[in-house]
């Protein structure tokens, strides 16, 4: 029994300690074990890389262990802007570096076993930079060209020449490269000194020699002159200048300044490398009966000018702009046709450009508005006129237009007064108005407006006394942009009234209008299409010449298409000549054969029996906003405007 009871009480006590269960007791269960920590780690080999060349690439090999998974994924902790990092094969991965010296990256290897166990490696990129200059240039076989290495980061900037193919020419120490004989590209190294690992390239093309020459053709009169020049393949740009057809065909300075003969006919100018006399090229001349010869210059150079003949076959320049912003001349000048030569006349009494001068019935000549430089340092509009006295060489004032204006038109009427019509005033409007100008009292009184406003339209006294108005800019509507006018309008000086007449083929502003002998009226040239593009259209320059021609028929009053010039212009000149033809010379407009925008040298004459134009002599510099003028003997003096550069010029010519 003894025995019995010492059971149960174990039994109890052992029941009373138990946390769950015995007779019916609620028991708290023990936390399960701790898993082992994980064995597994990754290894960056190597560690750290120091030095490595900006946009270099570096091979990092990473190690796993305590897994059989030996993958891992590669980053920058710096993210982009530090540069990249692509896996390989057998957990490696090709970095990288930013085209960023000096900066310091790290790179990371993280294992995909435990995404937790990752290993950092630190990259300096590498303070040294260098670049070669010229970074690449095109050479002639055996020709010979000097680069420069330029090496940063670095206390040491010497660098060790070479050339990366065995057989792609030679290179000096002091950087001195001789081409191959043969064609191909190659590449010349410039390795730092400091850490050969830093290079840098220059790219050589090795082709034929080859020389152009421009301009490749071009019409000259007898003893008319053009400068050449020439461009060779090669570091060498000399070239040995001659004609093929010796001294027949002309002469040719060392500077490609060519010289016709007097003779008629075909020349050729040839240009001849001179570091290889195998390679050359020729520029074909046509030598015709009439053309340009350089005359002596102006006192001053000029465009926006005017170029007035007086009574005595003496020419009256006056004004003009004569250089960058606010440059309006006051100065005038007389060319004497006797001596070919300019001397200095009195002064105006202000500044003008883009003002007109017009010869009167006695003699005298009426300049009058135009644009002149205001207080404040700008151009503006001027409403005075002035009279000047070929006998006593002065200007005087006379009376005072009723506006403002620039880029009007000014006709000598039959009964001596003069029409101003049109142009621009000081707040930017362009003019409907004209007014009529009386020499017998010295003023200016209005008269009816034309049917349009318009600026940068001609003005032609036709043989009945009427003056035809032609194109030119107006408003397309109020507050609107202005573009060229296909509109023409006759003015009646028994009436003071301004009619429509006939419509032209297409609009046109900035043109010529010459009066033939037959009483038709030639209008060639000038802007078709506008400022900002017809409609406003990307196709359309700001100014596009054009090479279109068209007659106007006063007896029908309409217009016709003739032939096209040979060359797109605005900004030309058009003179009647002696003969009946007129001579077209100079401008701007599109180059037939490189279709770029150039001011030109080229001329060429209307014929209008045959009603067709063809080449005639050149003139020796390019010009448009020049003045072209009938002088004696049938010779037409070119004064000044503006060269390629769009600089006034005070070089003029003379076409005989």
């Amino acid at each position: 029994m003894k025995t019995e009871l010492t059971l149960i009480c174990v039994a109890a006590l052992c029941c009373s300690l138990c946390l769950a269960g015995c007779g019916g007791g609620q028991a708290a269960s023990l936390p399960p074990p701790s898993p082992p920590a994980s064995t597994i780690s990754v290894t960056i080999f190597p560690e750290n890389v120091d030095n490595l060349p900006a946009a270099g690439t570096q091979v990092f090999t990473a190690t796993v262990t305590g897994s059989s998974n030996q993958a891992v994924a590669w980053s920058v902790m710096e993210g982009a802007w530090c540069g990249s990092v692509s896996s390989g094969n057998s957990g490696t991965g090709t970095y990288l570096a930013p085209n960023s010296p000096g900066v310091v990256c790290h790179v990371i290897a993280t294992t995909q076993a435990d995404s937790a166990k990752s290993d950092t490696a630190t990259v300096t990129i590498s303070p040294i930079s260098m670049y070669v200059l010229p970074f690449q240039v095109r050479l002639g076989v055996g020709q010979m060209q000097s680069f420069a290495a330029t090496v940063q980061g670095t206390s040491n900037p010497t660098v060790t020449w070479s050339v990366k193919e065995g057989a792609g020419g030679t290179i000096t120490d002091q950087g001195v490269y001789t081409a191959p004989q043969t064609l191909g590209t190659f590449h010349v190294i410039a390795t730092s000194q400091a850490d050969p690992r830093f290079a840098a390239a220059a790219e050589v093309d090795v082709v034929p020699i080859a020389v152009t020459i421009s301009p490749q053709a071009d019409t000259l009169g007898p003893l008319g002159t053009r400068t050449f020049a020439a461009s060779v393949v090669d570091t060498n740009q000399a070239v040995i200048w001659s004609i093929q057809e010796g001294s027949a065909g002309g002469s040719v300075t060392p500077e490609g300044v060519y010289t016709a003969p007097q003779n008629q006919g075909i020349v050729h100018v040839v240009a001849t490398s001179l570091a290889d006399t195998t390679a050359s090229s020729s520029a074909l001349v046509n030598v015709v009966a009439s053309g340009f010869i350089p005359a002596n210059p102006m006192t001053e150079s000029r465009a926006t000018h005017t170029a007035t003949l007086l009574s005595d076959g003496r020419v009256l320049v006056a004004g003009g702009t004569s250089g960058a912003g606010c440059s309006s001349s006051s100065s005038t000048e007389i060319f004497d046709p006797v001596s070919d030569s300019f001397s200095n006349s009195s002064q105006m009494s202000v500044g003008r450009e883009g003002h007109t001068a017009t010869g009167l019935s006695d003699g005298k000549v009426l300049v009058a508005g135009g644009l002149s430089c205001s207080s404040n340092g700008g151009l503006a509009d001027t409403a005075s006129a002035e009279l000047y006295d070929p006998t006593i060489a002065s200007f005087t004032l006379t009376g005072v237009m009723s506006t403002p204006r620039s880029g009007h038109t000014s006709t000598l009427l039959p009964n001596g007064k003069v029409l101003v019509a049109g142009g621009g005033d000081t707040s930017g409007s362009i003019l409907a108005s004209a007014e009529l100008y009386d020499p017998s009292t010295g003023t200016f009184t209005l008269t009816s407006n034309m049917q349009k406003p318009r600026i940068g339209h001609s003005a032609t006294l036709l043989a009945d006394g009427k003056v035809l108005i032609a194109g030119g800019y107006t408003p397309v509507c109020t507050g609107c942009e202005t573009l060229p006018d296909d509109t023409a309008e006759l003015y009646d000086p028994a009436t003071g009234l301004f009619t429509l007449t006939g419509k032209m083929p297409g609009p046109i502003a900035q043109h010529t209008a010459t009066r033939l002998t037959s009483g038709l009226v030639l209008i060639v040239g000038g802007d078709f299409c506008g400022a900002g593009g017809a409609g406003g259209g990307s196709e359309c320059s700001a100014e596009d010449g054009t090479d279109q021609a068209q007659l106007y028929d006063p007896v029908a009053s309409t217009f016709s298409v003739t032939s096209h010039m040979t060359y797109a212009r605005i900004g030309h000149s058009a003179t009647l000549l002696s003969d009946g033809k007129v001579l077209i010379a100079g401008g701007f407009g599109a180059d037939p054969a490189t279709f770029d925008d150039v001011t030109t040298f080229t001329a060429e004459l209307y014929d209008p029996a045959a009603g067709v134009f063809s080449p005639t002599g050149s003139m020796a510099l390019s010009r448009s906003g020049h003045t072209a003028t009938l002088i004696s003997n049938g010779r037409v003096l070119v004064t000044g405007g503006r060269g390629n550069d769009w600089s006034p010029l005070s070089s003029t010519e003379i076409y005989k």
